[in-house]
């Protein structure tokens, strides 16, 4: 219901943005956040928003659905519990517009949101089997560090905004080293999934999706961030690629649903 609800606001939004020419309401009701490129009445392509609400509209499915096994199951431990948990808030930071509330409750939110990714990171790595030895330590030490890195950038943007970036070490240097560092934890991740045995390998080429996607973004914010007064094309480009990516919420979703699968058996170190 929620997801055909979705659908119905998309068709509405995109079809009044038809009709007036302007872009900031259909990507409003898509991507529930402010469009932040010129002021209504810059006109856009309407087939990006219908791009978008397709693809959000299948995420929501994917994320909505649960588990695809409901069956009574023993006890889990504890870890993968906290995990599930933990990536279902992940999810739900990440889908909540908390754009719209603004001022104490988006600084709140970015609290909330880095809370969950270092729950996240830990456990993780503590679920995780069948890795090498000094597996989980590595993972540890990058995912802190992503992290950190995501608490520092909230700082930095404003020095970056007003300053254009420059400094004894370039700001978009730092974002995009830091970029790196969370795309290394995450290959970790996806290399400690497809060898514990619980999920599946459609799981993890989500994840790969998520990363390509990722990646694809961190470059062209790195050319952005070169560019003083980059184009109003330049940046809807950054700002696009970060909406179709809706691959990190269904990875989320997936290995949260699949780790309640007990048909699947994990990897034992050793075996």
């Amino acid at each position: 219901m929620i997801v055909v609800l979705y659908l119905a606001a998309v068709v509405a939004a995109i079809v009044f943005s038809a009709v007036t020419g302007e872009v900031g309401t259909a990507w409003t009701v898509v991507v529930w956040s402010p469009w932040p490129g010129p002021p209504p009445g810059w006109s856009g392509n309407g087939f990006v928003p219908a791009l978008i609400g397709s693809l959000r509209a299948w995420m929501l499915w994917q994320v909505l659905r649960g588990p695809v096994v409901r069956v009574p199951r023993p006890p889990q431990e504890r870890e993968a519990v906290a995990l599930r948990l933990a990536l279902y808030l992940g999810v739900a930071v990440n889908l909540i517009p908390w754009s719209q509330g603004g001022g104490l409750y988006q600084e709140v939110a970015s609290v909330v949101s880095l809370v969950v990714r270092v729950a996240l990171v830990v456990l993780f790595a503590l679920v995780l089997t069948g890795t090498l030895p000094g597996f989980r330590t590595v993972a540890l030490a990058l995912g802190v560090v992503g992290v950190a890195g995501a608490a520092l950038g909230r700082v930095l943007v404003p020095t970056a905004t007003s300053e254009g970036g420059l400094g004894p070490v370039p700001v978009w240097l730092v974002f995009e080293v830091l970029g790196l560092v969370r795309v290394a934890w995450q290959v970790m991740m996806l290399r400690g999934q497809r060898g514990d045995g619980r999920w599946s390998a459609a799981t993890v080429r989500y994840g790969v999706l998520d990363l390509v996607a990722f990646l694809a973004l961190l470059v062209v914010n790195a050319v952005n961030w070169r560019m003083w007064n980059p184009p109003i094309e330049a940046l809807a480009l950054g700002w696009v690629l970060a909406a179709l990516n809706v691959f990190g919420p269904i990875w989320w979703a997936r290995t949260a649903h699949e780790l309640a699968d007990d048909r699947r058996q994990r990897v034992v170190a050793g075996r």
